[in-house]
């Protein structure tokens, strides 16, 4: 049985590891884009081309309150490069987000 590991950062560049990170043998890894000023093209080139590059770019804390024309202008040069192996995440666990049962929309 095939197992896929994906490593998952959250509130820490990793800029440290980034030899170490290349070299495991992961699927892909995911990197938080909003707390952490990341290069987002050194991101891009650190991961093989067939790994999942997993960009947290929506605020795990205030998803509601995320400016997405933002995001966009930020992402789209590894977009137009790895769109077949990119995933936009949260930046964080999503403990802060409103329940619409709680908060109806």
């Amino acid at each position: 049985m095939d197992v896929n590991l994906t490593l998952a950062s959250y509130f820490d560049s990793l800029t440290g590891y980034f030899n170490d990170i290349a070299t495991y043998l992961i699927s892909g890894a995911q990197f938080d884009w909003v707390s952490v000023n990341l290069d987002i093209h050194q991101l891009h080139f650190l991961l093989r081309p067939e790994q999942i590059l997993s960009l947290g770019v929506v605020n795990g804390r205030s998803s509601w309150c995320m400016d997405l024309q933002v995001i966009d202008e930020g992402i789209k040069a590894v977009v137009e490069v790895r769109s077949n192996r990119l995933w936009i995440a949260p930046s964080c666990l999503l403990l802060h987000s409103l329940d619409d049962e709680v908060w109806p929309m």
